[in-house]
């Protein structure tokens, strides 16, 4: 009989079922990272096409409901629409009609990454016809009731630090990626099931067929997870000498059928995929790059060397969470809470010895391994050929690494975190375990709140920061890429600004003033129309305006300025005028902009600061 749940393996499935439903219900859709792109592969699969982009398009059109609340589409990044489940939860998946041009997918991983996914949508979308809302979160819960059960075998296979992976599987970022519709979902459960049940198997003291056939098991499954957890694949030909197998040769049999394996799961399956790719990533040339760095080894060094050196403290904050694309803060908390809960747990406090000296080196080298894997593999793949810095890194990439260094460092060699009271009982948890439990869930439950907060409520990230309320947060931000002609006594520029929040503070605008005439001036005028009053109405050498960066300027505290009409204007003194940044197309569509009271197919790069949350609450400018 199998032994019932242990502590943590409850953690694991009870943190996952609330912070995880919690998180696939609120977090709106496509929000997730490339969330899109992996629902339109799981389209794919549920008509049975495994091939990524093999019938996409005319052939197998895509249901435009998604395509139309699709989070990841909106020009300006703000919070969800009110009533959003009321004005579409029952519509069908064709009530939009469907997207038959221009449908490709970048989400070329093996298969068996979203078929959880995958399954939901054939059988409630296809096969019941389930309102297309119900249908995608379906999906999402699929994808995270799968992670969960990885999690759980995780946790009760390994034979040691049981308490250090539940928690290291709960981390906001591993809760995040498995709540959306992601290939992160699997691999990373992957990942940790590959882990612990290899680290179970080294325990054996002697490798029949059973434990041979095992651990090809894993093997398989490891294979078909992300390119970023080949590398974990040589944790059981470090952990078990050869002559630990029965019969003998069992080492080199599963080395053999292990390479097999490689040939047919990776190499076949990305030579077959990355033909349908259509997505070239730009400047990017793996072949050039290689040349590149064969051609200087010692600058290549440098650069990865300057990229850890640099961007280690960002991927460690991305590692604990970020939300889809950074859109809004995590509330800061989380990112001291979380690390110390996972450093607490090194603590071991299972009836199992800890890992050996060898198995904690091997660990430590696997993770040195596959932290320098991470970033050369996107050095190579994806930034653009023979750049001096590396491109494409983000902390959700470490969430399957970080397990090797925690556990490396675990041991009895730390002692107690504290000392219990002579006679003292334990905690239900146990004392040592207790704490970090405490913590996880404590920064989970701030990741949480902030999500929901950020996503749905209007300025809800400054409830748990110190700072004013920036509108609009654009999505596609490039300040370089479009600008103004000069403004100047014959351009004259006027925009609209509608205010999403009340307590308007602050007008910032984009400007760039390299190349101007010193000594002419502009003038800008923030006009309250409804109410015949100037806000703002000041004249600027142009000499001491900022060169391609924010013009910001403060004025008394406007508290209704919520949907109020505002009108921005710009004018000049000279021909060689400043110029101002525009967005690519128009993007904000709440007001217009105007030259010369002609309308314009773009818009001002400008945001208005109010003052909302905590700033509000202490009552700051009133």
């Amino acid at each position: 009989m199998h032994p019932s749940p242990s502590p943590p393996e409850r953690f694991v499935v009870s943190a996952l079922l609330f912070f995880g439903l919690a998180c696939t219900l609120a977090t709106p859709l496509s929000a997730g990272y490339d969330e899109e792109t992996h629902f339109i592969r799981a389209w794919e699969m549920a008509h049975l096409y495994f091939v990524p982009n093999e019938q996409l398009g005319a052939k197998l059109p895509f249901p435009a409901i998604y395509w139309d609340l699709s989070y990841r589409r909106q020009p300006i990044v703000e919070a969800v629409e009110p009533g959003l489940w009321s004005k579409y939860g029952a519509l069908p998946l064709d009530a939009q009609d469907y997207v038959y041009a221009n449908v490709v997918t970048r989400s070329v991983y093996s298969p068996v990454l979203l078929l959880p996914q995958a399954a939901a949508l054939r059988f409630l979308g296809l096969k019941l016809q389930l309102p297309a809302l119900a249908v995608y979160y379906s999906c999402r819960i699929a994808g995270l009731l799968s992670y969960l059960v990885l999690c759980w075998l995780a946790v009760r296979l390994i034979p040691y630090g049981k308490w250090l992976l539940a928690i290291l599987a709960v981390s906001p970022m591993a809760v995040f990626q498995a709540s959306t519709i992601s290939a992160d979902t699997l691999s990373n459960g992957i990942a940790f099931f590959f882990l612990a049940g290899s680290l179970a198997l080294a325990r054996t003291r002697e490798l029949g067929w059973k434990h041979w056939w095992m651990q090809l098991a894993l093997l398989a499954l490891l294979l078909a997870g992300k390119v970023n957890l080949i590398f974990l694949g040589l944790l059981p030909f470090l952990l078990v000498s050869p002559s630990r197998f029965r019969p003998r040769y069992g080492y080199l049999l599963l080395a053999a059928a292990t390479l097999a394996l490689f040939l047919v799961e990776v190499v076949g399956w990305n030579v077959l995929a990355y033909s349908m790719f259509t997505r070239a990533l730009e400047g990017a040339d793996p072949a050039e790059q290689l040349r590149f760095i064969l051609a200087n080894p010692a600058l290549f060094v440098e650069i990865i060397a300057r990229d850890i050196w640099m961007n280690t403290p960002a991927y460690m904050r991305g590692w604990v969470g970020v939300y889809g694309y950074n859109y809004w803060p995590v509330p800061g908390l989380a990112y001291l809470l979380y690390p110390l809960a996972a450093i607490l747990s090194l603590r071991n406090t299972e009836p199992a010895p800890a890992p050996a000296r060898r198995t904690r080196w091997i660990l430590a080298s696997l993770f040195v391994l596959g932290f320098l894997l991470t970033i050369v593999s996107l050095y190579v793949a994806f930034t653009p050929a023979r750049s001096l810095l590396v491109a494409g890194v983000q902390g959700r990439y470490f969430t399957v690494i970080m397990p090797l260094l925690f556990l490396a460092a675990l041991g009895p060699h730390l002692g107690p975190i504290w000392r219990r009271p002579h006679g003292a009982s334990r905690l239900p948890l146990g004392q040592d375990s207790a704490v970090p439990a405490v913590l996880a869930l404590a920064a989970l439950l701030l990741y949480t709140l902030g999500l929901i907060l950020s996503y749905h409520v209007p300025c809800g990230s400054q409830y748990y920061r110190w700072s004013l309320c920036y509108q609009p947060q654009y999505k596609n931000w490039a300040p370089e890429s479009v600008s103004s002609p000069p403004v100047s006594p014959s351009t004259t520029l006027t925009q609209e600004i509608v205010p999403a929040c009340n307590g308007m503070s602050e007008l910032r605008i984009w400007i760039n003033s390299n190349g101007t005439d010193p000594n002419a001036s502009t003038t800008l005028l923030l006009r309250a129309p409804t109410q015949e009053k100037d806000l703002i109405r000041k004249t600027y050498r142009n000499q001491v305006l900022p060169e391609d960066a924010w013009l910001t300027v403060d004025f008394p505290p406007e508290w209704n300025s919520g949907r109020q009409l505002y009108l921005l204007e710009l004018t000049g003194s000279s021909p060689d005028g400043i110029r101002v940044a525009y967005s690519e197309k128009p993007e904000y569509l709440d007001g217009k902009l105007f030259s010369n009271d002609v309308p314009q197919s773009q818009d001002i790069l400008f945001q208005v600061g109010c003052i909302q949350g905590l700033q509000a609450w202490v009552g700051v400018g009133r």
